[in-house]
């Protein structure tokens, strides 16, 4: 919701702006960095559990990395921190996550 909100506003200078307010200029890379290896890491992470209320849990922790991955990808779009996800294979976790 917060990254929805942030990334649809209009920006005067999109790719600066929107990292000032998600990151700071001075730390930029090693947050978009981390945040994106996050995300790759639970997208990709298939966790089983005999509980199934667990595993309920962790499908749905997985969808909304997803939703995060589209909605920031998608917010960013021409901007430098879209280039954070070109470096990640994140296909593999996405295909299993839709088999869900």
């Amino acid at each position: 919701m917060f990254l929805d909100a942030v990334l649809n506003k209009r920006y005067g200078n999109p790719g600066a702006d929107v990292m000032t307010v998600l990151a700071g200029l001075d730390d930029v890379d090693a947050i978009f960095s981390d945040f994106v290896a996050v995300l790759e890491d639970i997208i990709g992470t298939e966790k089983t559990s005999a509980d199934a209320r667990i595993h309920e849990d962790w499908r749905r922790t997985r969808i909304k990395a997803v939703q995060v991955a589209i909605i920031t990808v998608t917010g960013t779009y021409n901007t430098a921190l879209s280039s954070y996800f070109i470096s990640k294979d994140m296909f593999p976790g996405l295909v299993e996550v839709s088999w869900i």
